[in-house]
């Protein structure tokens, strides 16, 4: 089972940089040399890496569904196909790019994962196509249904080929992990994670008594405001001196 974990104090250090795109107020860096260190979860699976030495913090009034927390990051283990992969419906042609998405446990030993991107179909970089090594009565490698490009669950599915890759050969696309505000609620606001415009995670903060939510980070404490001029829309303040995770 893949494994997803938290980004908090104590977790491994991430890395990414990326200027500012669909919003208005100013973009501000935020160093990840000791973790982003959200106060709720964010999935970040282990097959992935962070791409530099800061994420991106939008403040000001940003716009429903845009962008407030801005993460690039890259696969640890990218591929290439060095021939055509048969599968149920299409072939994945040789030269399409990937990633090692790991090992895992299957029913009679460890069961190995890699993922493949159609770069000129409609699902692009957005959406890859699975393999699944599956040891149980000689299944061998199956197509493995996911719903993103940071799959958490690889539920194997009809046969397939045998993959032939070359390993270490640079995806050349800029993956990013999106935090933005999907609504305001009476008691909660609702934000999620997005890659590539689809929805990785999500989750919910509570609503202060003086209609903000509170968001801890590593360096600082992010404030949020719903926009009265803008339908679910959000003014964020950042201030960095004030009181954060240890």
């Amino acid at each position: 089972m893949m494994r997803l974990f938290a980004i908090a104090a104590a977790m491994a250090v991430l890395a990414g940089q990326v200027s500012a795109q669909d919003a208005a107020g100013p973009a501000i860096d935020l160093p990840l040399d000791k973790g982003l260190a959200v106060d709720s979860l964010t999935y970040w699976p282990s097959y992935i890496e962070a791409a530099g030495p800061a994420a991106t913090l939008i403040t000001g009034k940003v716009a429903a569904g845009a962008a407030i927390i801005t993460i690039p990051y890259r696969y640890k283990h990218p591929l290439r196909l060095k021939t055509p992969v048969r599968t149920f419906l299409k072939s994945i042609d040789a030269g399409a790019p990937g990633f090692d998405a790991g090992d895992f446990s299957g029913a009679i030993g460890v069961e190995p994962v890699m993922c493949f991107f159609r770069p000129n179909s409609p699902n692009g970089y957005a959406l890859p196509e699975c393999l699944r090594y599956v040891g149980m009565m000689g299944v061998g490698w199956a197509t493995a249904q996911v719903d993103s490009n940071l799959p958490a669950m690889f539920q194997a599915g009809d046969p397939a080929g045998t993959p032939d890759v070359d390993r270490d050969v640079a995806i050349e696309h800029d993956f990013k992990l999106i935090l933005s505000v999907k609504a305001w609620k009476k008691k909660v606001v609702r934000l999620t994670w997005t890659s590539d415009g689809r929805t990785v995670g999500g989750y919910s903060l509570p609503v202060n008594a003086d209609g903000t939510a509170t968001l801890k980070l590593m360096t600082g404490v992010l404030t949020l405001a719903p926009d009265p001029a803008s339908k679910d829309g959000t003014i964020v303040d950042f201030a960095s001196d004030a009181p954060a995770l240890p």
